[in-house]
């Protein structure tokens, strides 16, 4: 089926499974397969989804597991778009206070309520995005680092609810969103100036203080009076 939002310019076709390996390779799949703009996957669980630097996602049931898949966007707009929408809809619809923590969690009280990962073939980008909904409890080794809307707020949500209201904040957001207005927002939803940081930049380490997030997606440090840019991909908060 389609989703037509108004005002929206993308309809994209949704698929939803109760079970997959990734959600991320059934939608690069879609897109290369159909003559289509985009495409929205979403799955009850996920065997193998991904997270940041390869890491498995854990994505058991309850949870609101999905791809966003777009032709000619931008991997860095898809991004911004994707955590800026999921910020605001955590505030709008659960009354939830986050931040977004570079480079691809959102959190309430710095733990992982959203992951967002955003991966790219050619002129094809799909952006993931795991928000941890009606979990109850989390394995040992993540309990202290990952939150759930239900943990927070004691409440079971309807997941097909959650997931259409979502997807309206999402194609409202990427239909008419200023790129400047984005990363505006997203300087102030980061709480990143000032703050200690490190990144990989031209093979070497380096580490400093955030002055500013450049309109070109690139992060300005300062450290010890000395200035530099690095790329925001391969960013970590210190």
């Amino acid at each position: 089926m389609r989703i037509h939002i108004p005002e929206s310019k993308f309809a994209p076709y949704v698929l939803e499974y109760e079970e997959v390996e990734s959600t991320q390779d059934i939608a690069f799949s879609l897109l290369e397969e159909k003559n289509i703009d985009s495409c929205i996957i979403l799955a009850h669980s996920q065997k193998k989804g991904r997270g940041r630097k390869g890491a498995q996602w854990f994505s058991p049931p309850g949870g609101l597991w999905m791809s966003f898949g777009f032709r000619d966007i931008l991997p860095r707009n898809l991004y911004l778009v994707s955590t800026i929408s999921m910020s605001n809809f955590l505030e709008k619809e659960f009354d939830i206070k986050n931040r977004i923590k570079i480079p691809n969690d959102i959190v309430f009280e710095n733990r992982k309520i959203c992951g967002i990962i955003v991966e790219n073939k050619k002129n094809l980008s799909v952006a993931g995005i795991g928000l941890n909904l009606n979990i109850k409890e989390f394995p040992e080794e993540i309990k202290n680092y990952a939150i759930s809307t239900y943990i927070i707020k004691g409440i079971e949500y309807d997941l097909k609810k959650v997931f259409l209201s979502y997807t309206e904040e999402f194609l409202t957001t990427i239909s008419n969103f200023s790129l400047k207005d984005l990363i505006n927002y997203y300087i102030i939803k980061t709480c990143v100036k000032g703050k200690n940081v490190r990144f990989e930049y031209a093979g070497r380490p380096v580490k400093g203080s955030v002055v500013n997030i450049t309109p070109d997606f690139e992060i300005l440090i300062e450290n010890k009076g000395k200035f530099e840019i690095g790329l925001i991909k391969n960013f970590e908060e210190i």
